[in-house]
C-alpha cells in the first residue's frame, strides 16, 4: 500500500511550451464534457504515451519493424543488417533531438491519475535520453501531441470510445447512444461506419438512426462523437446496414456531407458577382452539391445546388455582398437578419481612434 500513499502525495511538475499550453487549455473545453486540464493530460498520457514517438525505444524499435517488412524480399545478411541499424540509429537520434528540445513557458503541478501513476512507476529512462526525469518525458508525449492536428487529437482523446463505437460497427449491433448537452437526448443507432468531415477536423458515426425509446421511421443521421456521453449495446433489434441503405448513406454523404445528415436537402439559387464565382471556384472546402450554372450578361452568375439550408450559410455566408440567396425566401431572410445585425454592431460601437 505504500506506494498509494505516494500517489495521493505526489503531484507531477510539468513545464509546457506556449504553443502546447494554448492547445491543452483550448482542447479540453472542445472535446471533454467537463473541461479540466489534469483531466485532459491524463487522458492524452494514457491513450498516447505508448504510441507517441516521445517513447523513442518503443518507436525505434517500431520504425526498425516497419524496414524490416518493407526489406523481406531482401535475404538477411550483415550488409542488410547493417544498413537497417543506421538507419534506426539515425532516425533514433533524431527523436531524441525532437523530444528533448521543446521551450519551456508554463510551469505548473498536477496530479496523474492512479493508471498513470503506476505506468510511471515502472517507466525506464534507458537510454537517458530525459537524464531520468519523469516530467521532461511526459513534457515530450504532450507537445508531440499539441503538434498534431485537431483531428488527430480528438482521435487520441475519444480514442476508447471510437474503438468501442467500431466493434459495434464490426459485429452490425444496435447502440444507444447519449449526446450532452443542455438536454441529454437518447438515439438509437444501426451503426455504418466511422468518418471525418470533408475539413478533417472532427470524428462522426454514421448511420440509420431514430429517437431511442419510439417507433418513428429511421433517418440516415451523423453524430459528432465528440458529443456521445454514454454507448449501451442493445439486442433489442439487429444492427445490420443492408446493402441498399448502405449505397444511400453513400450518396447521402456525397450530396450533403456527414455534418449535414440531418438535414432534408432542396434547391438552393444563389447569385454571384464575377468576384463571388472566383472565391467559388478557389474554395472547396464545404462547398454544396451543384446541379446547374448559368452566366448572365452583366457578369453575375446563378447557380443552382441541391443541399441543406445549413449547408448553403455556412458556406455563402462569408461572400458578403458578392453572394445573394435569391430562393428559398426562407435562407434570404436568415442571411439578410445576420447582415444587419452586424451592421447593427459595429454602428453602435462607433469608430476607433
Amino acid at each position: 500500500m505504500e506506494h498509494y500513499v505516494d500517489y495521493y502525495e505526489a503531484r507531477q511538475h510539468l513545464n509546457l511550451s506556449d504553443v502546447a499550453f494554448e492547445i491543452i487549455e483550448s482542447d479540453k473545453t472542445v472535446f471533454l464534457e467537463k473541461a479540466s486540464r489534469q483531466r485532459i493530460i491524463n487522458t492524452i498520457l494514457r491513450n498516447y504515451m505508448d504510441d507517441a514517438d516521445a517513447s523513442i525505444d518503443i518507436a525505434a524499435a517500431r520504425y526498425a519493424e516497419g524496414l524490416r517488412s518493407r526489406l523481406v524480399s531482401i535475404a538477411d545478411d550483415e550488409k542488410k543488417n547493417k544498413i537497417i541499424s543506421a538507419l534506426v540509429d539515425a532516425y533514433r537520434n533524431n527523436l531524441i533531438q525532437i523530444a528533448t528540445h521543446y521551450p519551456n513557458g508554463h510551469s505548473f503541478k498536477m496530479q496523474l491519475d492512479k493508471e498513470n501513476f503506476e505506468t510511471m512507476l515502472k517507466w525506464k529512462d534507458n537510454g537517458d535520453y530525459y537524464k531520468g526525469k519523469q516530467g521532461r518525458f511526459l513534457k515530450a508525449v504532450i507537445e508531440e501531441y499539441a503538434r498534431k492536428t485537431q483531428y488527430e487529437r480528438e482521435g487520441i482523446l475519444l480514442r476508447e470510445t471510437i474503438e468501442d463505437l467500431q466493434s459495434c460497427i464490426d459485429a452490425q449491433q444496435l447502440v444507444v447512444i447519449t449526446l450532452n448537452g443542455s438536454k441529454r437526448s437518447r438515439h438509437e443507432i444501426r451503426p455504418y461506419m466511422i468518418c471525418c468531415d470533408s475539413g478533417c477536423n472532427y470524428h462522426y458515426l454514421v448511420g440509420m438512426a431514430r429517437m431511442a425509446g419510439t417507433s418513428y421511421p429511421e433517418r440516415i443521421a451523423s453524430y459528432r462523437i465528440s458529443r456521445i456521453v454514454s454507448i449501451r449495446r442493445s439486442r433489442s433489434r439487429s444492427g445490420k446496414i443492408t446493402a441498399t441503405q448502405a449505397r444511400e448513406i453513400a450518396q447521402k454523404l456525397r450530396d450533403n456531407g456527414v455534418q449535414f445528415l440531418l438535414q432534408d436537402s432542396e434547391t438552393i439559387l444563389v447569385r454571384l458577382t464575377g468576384q463571388g464565382k472566383r472565391k467559388y471556384d478557389s474554395q472547396a472546402h464545404l462547398r454544396p452539391f451543384l446541379t446547374e450554372c448559368k452566366s448572365h450578361p452583366d457578369g453575375s452568375w446563378l447557380l443552382t445546388f441541391d443541399c441543406t439550408q445549413m449547408q448553403a450559410e455556412f458556406y455563402f455566408f462569408k461572400f458578403g455582398a458578392d453572394a445573394i440567396i435569391e430562393s428559398p425566401l426562407e435562407l434570404r431572410d436568415i442571411f439578410l437578419r445576420k447582415y444587419q445585425d452586424a451592421v447593427e454592431q459595429y454602428n453602435s460601437k462607433g469608430g476607433t481612434d
